[in-house]
């Protein structure tokens, strides 16, 4: 391929995956659920749409075009794929783009005086107290309060229920403290006409949702904490809302919320079902158990999932059986599967080709590569056909089908 032809192909992999995701997302807009951020990608895996659009992002920007109104074009899908990593909520796809963005300034920064050089760097790190600062006010708002002394009954009359011991908080406040189940249920009642009983919209139970939700706000969960709910609170628990910041902060900083909350419900019951986040802590120390046992020869590719069956049961691991699946780490499947020799030569077959090819001299191969090997610490990227056919035809393209100058 000449330079103008892979121009081309880069192009139309990016506006594709701009135009895909924008259907797709219009597609979910009126049936999505508050927060299901996997909802958003009905066409594919939402982990691998966020590594397309990442790339994306730097196909736009990489392949700059000289006209005024195309570069206009080029920066309107730079903030569409952005805007869609906001909504998957991908904490992956914008670690990739920082990461990216942060080689390619340190790299250009090479060439500035020394004062400007120092001073670029010093940006670079705007973006991570920024990150920091998110995660820090979501542990700030599970934070319970050292002292909290809860009164013994409601305003109409019923013993509270008061479980010291629970370890959920919402917005600082103890959520299983002054909850009045009877008194509760009638004031819901009373307001929407429904039962206290069943799911929220998001198959959440609506029960839970609504004493989270109270205790977001530090209510009573009585006839008074009732009176203070207004009907959007109320429209919301049932559309499944569980903080009454939810919603109104960016997805980023809801997701950062939901893996906050799953480590926190991990640590405190070993529930290791209780999230994605969790389940992978699972996965790769069950991975890590089957790679010593296994190191050399592996466990073989077709029997890698029975040796994790069984792996689960040995550890006795508290994961739900629908849920036990295999390391979704790439890296370790490797080396489950094939042994330290297979996995050796796995890890060979993808750097020998672009040394010899020299086709890591692209820039654009150099952020593929990254998007590709970062995505494998997380997910057995080459265990899905997306993942696969994303590596091949990538790694294809820039070691085999690119014309060299030496040709």
């Amino acid at each position: 391929l000449s330079p103008k032809e892979l121009r081309t192909i880069l192009l139309l992999f990016a506006w594709s995956a701009v135009v895909g995701s924008l259907i797709g997302y219009g597609i979910t807009l009126e049936t999505a659920a508050p927060g299901a951020y996997r909802e958003r990608s009905p066409f594919i895996s939402h982990i691998r749409l966020g590594l397309m659009l990442v790339l994306a992002v730097v196909v736009l920007l990489h392949h700059w075009p000289r006209s005024w109104w195309k570069r206009i074009g080029h920066l309107l899908g730079v903030a569409a794929c952005l805007s869609l990593l906001r909504e998957l909520g991908s904490l992956q796809g914008f670690l990739l783009v920082f990461l990216l963005a942060w080689v390619a300034v340190w790299w250009r920064s090479q060439s500035m005086s020394v004062l400007s050089r120092w001073g670029v760097r010093a940006v670079l790190l705007v973006p991570v107290l920024v990150l920091l600062l998110q995660v820090r006010g979501s542990l700030e708002a599970r934070r319970s309060p050292r002292h909290f002394h809860p009164g013994p009954i409601s305003a109409g009359g019923e013993l509270y229920w008061n479980d010291s011991t629970a370890w959920q908080v919402e917005n600082g406040h103890p959520v299983w403290v002054e909850v009045a189940p009877i008194e509760l249920g009638r004031s819901w009642r009373a307001r929407t006409g429904t039962r206290l009983t069943g799911s929220a919209a998001n198959g959440e139970s609506l029960y839970g949702t609504l004493v989270r939700y109270m205790a977001s706000k530090h209510l009573t969960k009585d006839s008074v904490g009732m009176l203070a709910m207004t009907d959007e609170d109320l429209q919301r628990v049932q559309q499944g809302f569980v903080n009454v910041e939810q919603g109104r902060q960016g997805p980023l900083r809801r997701r950062i919320d939901e893996v906050v909350y799953e480590m926190e419900r991990f640590h405190n019951t070993s529930d290791a079902s209780s999230g994605s986040v969790a389940m992978r802590l699972e996965y790769w120390r069950t991975g890590l158990y089957l790679a010593r046992e296994n190191w050399l020869g592996g466990v073989g590719t077709g029997d890698t999932q029975q040796a994790f069956d069984r792996a689960y049961e040995e550890l006795g691991s508290t994961l739900d059986p629908e849920w036990r699946h295999r390391a979704h780490q790439q890296y370790l499947t490797l080396w489950i599967s094939f042994g330290v020799l297979g996995f050796l030569f796995a890890m060979s077959s993808w750097v020998v080709p672009a040394v010899m090819t020299g086709g890591w001299r692209h820039p654009v191969y150099l952020a593929f590569a990254l998007v590709f090997v970062v995505s494998c610490l997380t997910d057995d990227t080459l265990e899905t056909q997306p993942g696969a056919t994303f590596y091949a035809f990538f790694q294809a393209l820039f070691l085999f089908a690119v014309r060299r100058k030496a040709d």
